[in-house]
């Protein structure tokens, strides 16, 4: 169901998708080592001025203070911010994110669709969110998130798969467009997610990739120039696919793909999957808003369960404790309900069996507890 192998070192290392630019700075966010290539097709400055003279000349100084400051002992910013630039003679927003890696930050730039419109998504988010809210039982809370991530992204299949203790998977709920072939009840084998990938989602819970054919883009220089290694972009979210994630894409008829992790205490307990057919380009804000869904979903999934286990061990604190109270004699006489069913007069103090009463000792608890 996801990715059948981890990729090759030489397969992703220094190689980004084309839906945005990324910038790798030192430690101490002084100084750029690494540029994407698309940079000025993205930002409207090229990587040499920004590898030359820093991040402060791509998203401007005053910013760049302000972000430095924010992400002073965090791993990452609170929040992603949106910026105007001028590029190729017309402005564009853009949303930029910070976070660290190990002894590296990444500045993730994203252009943002002209065509977003921020109320109408925050509306329907909304909406989601009070029907998510409202779900009773696991499998509609599921059924519901799968239904709002597709109306939102406007995906061709939108899943969920849930992993066992063993790591095998599942897929526990499912919207499809009209004339898209169902994988609800599927089951894959854990080597198709094996534990460097779940690694991978603890640090970086979403993976888009808005086109699969689309080409990769090399990061100016491709290794980090500082200790000769290639740079990690496991954490990054416009990190490049692997030739065997495109093969394994490829195979399911899959061109865009969209995963959201699903956390639980004891790690990941399942994804959302979105699939397109075709290439299918997703707004920031749009992603972020499935983003929001799946957190509501998962924090209303696990206490839905914690109820749903509570209840149970109470039903069975209550059944010992019935099985245990002492048996209470009948009254002096009592008749059957009818003259019909063959049922006779119990004599005083007689307790019913099978075969006297006509009634399955099931029922001795609820008549004489």
């Amino acid at each position: 169901m996801p990715y059948s192998s981890k990729p090759a070192e030489s397969d992703m290392s220094g190689m980004i998708q084309s839906c945005g630019a990324l910038l790798v700075l030192s430690a101490d966010l002084g100084q750029v080592l690494q540029a994407s290539d698309n940079l000025a097709e993205v930002a409207g400055v090229s990587p040499d001025t920004a590898l030359a003279h820093g991040p402060g000349k791509v998203l401007g100084h005053a910013l760049w203070q302000r972000l430095s400051r924010e992400l002073q002992g965090r791993a990452r910013l609170a929040a992603a911010v949106v910026i105007s630039r001028r590029v190729a003679g017309q402005v564009r927003r853009l949303q930029v994110d910070l976070h660290r890696q190990g002894e590296r930050v990444f500045v993730e730039i994203e252009p943002l669709h002209a065509s977003s419109n921020k109320r109408r998504l925050l509306a329907a988010v909304s909406g989601w969110l009070v029907q998510l809210a409202a779900a009773d039982h696991p499998d509609r809370l599921l059924e519901t998130l799968v239904e709002g991530v597709q109306s939102i992204t406007g995906h061709d299949r939108v899943l969920v798969a849930s992993f066992d203790a063993e790591g095998h998977g599942a897929v526990v709920a499912e919207s499809v467009a009209a004339k898209v072939p169902s994988l609800m009840g599927m089951r894959f084998p854990a080597s198709d997610f094996p534990p460097q990938m779940r690694e991978v989602f603890e640090r970086q819970a979403v993976r888009s990739v808005p086109d699969v054919e689309a080409a990769s883009i090399p990061l100016r220089p491709r290794r980090d120039p500082l200790t000769g290694a290639p740079v990690d972009l496991s954490a990054a979210l416009l990190r490049g696919l692997s030739s065997a994630q495109r093969h394994y894409l490829r195979a399911m008829q899959v061109r865009a793909v969209l995963t959201v992790a699903l956390q639980g205490d004891a790690g990941l307990w399942g994804l959302l999957i979105c699939h397109g057919l075709a290439a299918h380009p997703i707004s920031p804000l749009a992603r972020d808003a499935v983003v929001s869904l799946v957190q509501m979903t998962t924090q209303r999934l696990f206490l839905l369960k914690a109820r749903r286990e509570a209840r149970y061990l109470e039903e069975v604190r209550d059944s010992r404790e019935a099985a245990a109270r002492p048996w209470r004699r009948l009254p002096s006489r009592c008749l059957a309900s009818s003259s019909n069913s063959g049922a006779r007069r119990c004599a005083a103090g007689a307790r019913p069996g099978r075969g006297s009463s006509g009634w399955p000792p099931w029922t001795w608890p609820r008549i004489w507890g």
